[in-house]
């Protein structure tokens, strides 16, 4: 056996070593544990509710009744099928869910390990050197991090075996490797959409640096340089081909949050992670970054990265042309350096945080990854590789005994600090992961037994709803409130096979959101969630402490099954809502017949009192209509809608302000609205911003906003919004305990509600 199988065989054996260490008893029980209990939680119930339950490309756990696209929900869509399809045919193993999930984890991290050795053969690296270089770069990866939740994000080998098929093919032109990292794009875009952009922006990386290097002969470039481009769109068109034929929503946000955020620094980079180290520059530097921008590229390659840095600059200053031989020994590995460089820029928001955000307006499709910051992992990879061979290339270049032993001492250094820094990363990483699965397996757990204990059916109920609420809503409306009910939810789910109405996926569909916000609506707003739902009875399951008003209304409109020391788990019908629907309604007949009327505004305080305006008078173009012929409507900036002061002489009235603002998809953020109190002299003395996520009252695409003032004489108040497709309609201001009945445009309100012939909402 040559030693390069020797080398690699080793390697492996001591990799496996180090995982089997670390994970031994994860190995011994792999489904007893969960590496991670808060968002990770989200990842083994997706994936384990679908192997027990769902089949095909739904997973109806989550936002019933619509479900959602497993390609959409971190749920590892074709891997999924593929375990679906060994338990159909092979071996029953439904309730493996986590062991699958965890062992997945650890697999693929030793998986890593052949490409990157290759990698460091191919460039001619001695076997020892590329023993001890792969096991650091391995443990040292950013991906070994996301232990601690993003479990997709773990599967390390997708990198180093993208780019040894690419170096393959690049050194030898044939299709047979052209197919292979077609391949590996493909299975990891159905792992995770973000693997296939990973490997087609490096390869678009490549591009542009090849067609710089052919600037003078672009002609012998166009067959290769077509070549590449088909490498990094075909796998991209088919990723998002499939998840766009079977998805059946068409609303799903476009403009996720967090690409301007999200992003990668040179401190993430370039600063180590060995805690001593980190404080003492922190005391230097500010060391603000982001967790998903992490990518600390190890000792070596800092060493590097500095002096490719510092070697034009050398050359410039002595006014001699540079030798770039002697910086990049391999011209291929140069052009591979070159564009993970660029991809870096990329996972930095880099140009486009630097006053050129309209490209990712016309490009929305940029903002989709919107955890940018992961992109440096290619630097990571490509630069750990770079400093290895740059280094063992000048070693070998010297002659001098007395300054080879120098410069191997200094290799060493090196070496060791490396090995280091790995260690202590893929500890780090990997502390407390040994948590105790008492939600994912079947038969077990706190509400397994709730439920085994007071013969709870499955059969009965159709969903869950937990309480406290959390929801989100495309980062627009987002609800926070823990995982008090969240969790308890996913387990009870996994134990009985009923779904969940809720969902906490950053893309799900804006209607389907918006309708599980109105679950938690006033009286006043009919819940249309309810009409695509069957009449069987729902299960409640909230914990006995943390609720809020709202939350305790809805959990008082259920009848109790059980309540524990920590747990209330209730029934519910959608009866008692559309009770309260019908009350409300019935009362605001009743008031609506009594109140005094002008020509669109009827009430029962003089007209005096209160301040209503529709925008019908407004140029709404590029906006949307709330009511009647127009709104409020601002594409960008910053705009006081309203200001004055209602307050009036002898009077001790608090006063009730109430807009509708519309949910614009093309935006990430909700408008953010903010109220002021001027002072005598007009300037601001007092703000309050208003919240702009938690909202519940919901009709079509608007949402309620309200707010309460007990006004002070001589002062000034005013509302300003700040955001961009704002459009904001049927602003009222009332005395908080008046009726005021306006009928205007193509709808009549109380108290700026819809009133009950204007429900369901008419599609829009």
């Amino acid at each position: 056996m040559k030693a390069h199988h020797i080398g690699l065989l080793v390697t492996m054996i001591l990799g496996g070593i180090i995982l089997g260490m670390r994970f031994e008893p994860v190995l011994q029980d792999p489904g007893a544990y969960l590496f991670e209990k808060y968002d990770g939680m989200k990842s083994y119930y997706n994936f384990s509710y679908y192997i027990k339950y769902d089949k095909g490309y739904r997973h109806d756990g989550i936002n019933y009744p619509y479900g959602d696209q497993l390609q959409f929900i971190n749920s590892h869509p074709l891997y999924s099928q593929v375990v679906k399809f060994i338990d159909n045919n092979i071996v029953d193993i439904e309730d493996s869910g986590v062991a699958i999930i965890n062992l997945t984890m650890i697999i693929s991290i030793w998986l890593a390990i052949p490409f990157i050795f290759l990698v460091f053969r191919h460039y001619k690296i001695p076997v020892w050197l590329a023993i001890i270089a792969t096991l650091a770069l391995l443990f040292l990866s950013p991906q070994v991090d996301r232990f601690k939740g993003h479990f997709e994000m773990v599967y390390a080998f997708y990198f180093p075996a993208f780019w040894y098929f690419f170096i393959k093919w690049r050194n030898t032109r044939k299709s047979f490797w052209i197919g292979l990292m077609i391949i590996i794009s493909l299975v990891g875009g159905f792992t995770s959409a973000y693997f296939v952009a990973f490997m087609s922006t490096f390869v678009l990386a490549v591009l542009l640096v090849e067609l710089l290097r052919h600037l003078a002969d672009l002609r012998s470039f166009t067959k290769y340089g077509l070549q590449l481009l088909a490498i990094a769109v075909i796998p991209l068109l088919v990723v998002r081909g499939y998840s766009l034929a079977t998805d059946w929503f068409d609303d799903r946000p476009d403009n996720p949050w967090g690409f301007y955020y999200f992003y990668a620094n040179l401190v993430s980079v370039f600063v180590t992670n060995i805690d001593v180290i980190r404080e003492f520059i922190a005391r230097q530097i500010h060391m603000g970054m982001q967790w998903e921008g992490k990518a600390y590229i190890g000792f070596p390659a800092v060493i590097y990265s500095i002096i490719v840095v510092f070697f034009p600059l050398y050359y410039w200053l002595r006014l001699k042309k540079a030798q770039w031989k002697w910086l990049f020994p391999d011209s291929g590995l140069m052009v591979f350096f070159l564009a993970s460089v660029v991809v870096l820029l990329f996972s930095m928001a880099i140009p486009f945080k630097w006053g050129l955000q309209f490209i990712t307006e016309w490009i929305p499709q940029i903002k989709q990854f919107r955890a940018v910051g992961r992109f440096a992992w290619w630097f990571y990879y490509v630069a750990g590789v770079s400093a290895v061979v740059f280094f063992y290339s000048k070693l070998i270049s010297i002659k001098k005994s007395s300054i080879r032993y120098t410069v191997s001492g200094l290799l060493a250094v090196l070496l060791v600090l490396w090995g280091i820094e790995a260690r202590h990363h893929f500890l780090s990483s990997t502390r407390n992961v040994e948590n105790e699965n008492n939600a994912f397996r079947y038969g077990q757990g706190e509400m397994w037994e709730l439920a085994k204990a007071y013969n709870i059916n499955t059969e009965d109920y159709q969903a869950i709803f937990f309480l406290p609420f959390i929801n989100t809503c495309g980062d627009k409306l987002l609800t926070e409130r823990g995982d008090k009910g969240f969790h308890p939810a996913m387990e009870l789910s996994y134990q009985t096979g009923i779904p969940i109405i809720q969902s906490y996926s950053p893309r799900l569909s804006f209607s389907s959101a918006l309708s599980t916000y109105q679950m938690m609506a006033d009286s006043a707003v009919y819940r249309s969630r309810f009409d695509d739902m069957p009449g069987k009875p729902f299960l409640l399951i909230a914990p006995n402490t943390d609720l809020r008003g709202d939350e305790e209304w809805f959990k008082a409109q259920s009848d109790v099954i059980a309540e524990t020391d920590n747990w209330y788990l209730g029934t519910f019908t959608r009866e008692p809502f559309d009770k309260a629907f019908d009350q409300w309604h019935i009362k605001a007949d009743s008031i609506s017949n009594s109140l005094a009327c002008d020509e669109i505004l009827c009430a029962d305080v003089p007209d005096a009192f209160i301040i209503y305006n529709d925008f019908d008078d407004e140029n709404t173009r590029g906006g949307h209509v709330f009511n009647g012929a127009s709104s409020y409507f601002t594409r960008e900036g910053t705009r006081i809608f309203w200001q004055g002061n209602p307050y009036r002489p002898d009077t001790n009235i608090v006063y009730e302000f109430s807009f509708w603002v519309y949910v614009d998809h093309r935006t990430f953020n909700m408008p953010e609205v903010n109220w002021y109190e001027l002072n005598e002299e007009g300037h601001r003395s007092k703000r309050q911003r208003l919240n702009n996520r938690a909202l519940f009252n919901i009709y079509g695409n608007w949402a309620r906003f309200s707010f309460i003032l007990d006004p002070e004489p001589d002062k000034k108040y005013s509302f300003e919004v700040w955001g961009r497709y704002v459009s904001i309609d049927d602003f009222l201001i009332k005395p908080v305990q008046s009726n005021v009945r306006i009928q205007t445009g193509t709808m009549t309100t109380l108290n700026n509600f819809p009133l009950r012939e204007f429900w369901p909402v008419p599609e829009q």
